[in-house]
């Protein structure tokens, strides 16, 4: 379980909401399903969210943020 719940509940109600399922459905299809697919973008994307809140706290402190991420050079904008 990851430290900062709020986060967590935050993206796994978002998370259920786009998949359109109900509370019921999503603790089985997150926690009894052999198919780890769910949890693991569930995962992903609480991690990414976390990454995101500490490099906001970072550029509010006045320390540079850290990209994780490069911009493609395809990318149109």
């Amino acid at each position: 379980m990851p430290e900062n719940t709020f986060i967590y509940d935050t993206v796994w109600e978002e998370f259920r909401e786009e998949l359109q399922l109900t509370y019921d459905e999503m603790c089985e299809a997150i926690m009894f399903n052999e198919d780890r697919s769910l949890f693991n973008e569930l995962m992903d994307r609480v991690n990414h969210c976390t990454w995101q809140e500490a490099q906001r706290l970072a550029w509010m402190q006045g320390e540079p943020p850290e990209y994780k991420r490069r911009v493609p050079e395809d990318c149109p904008f």
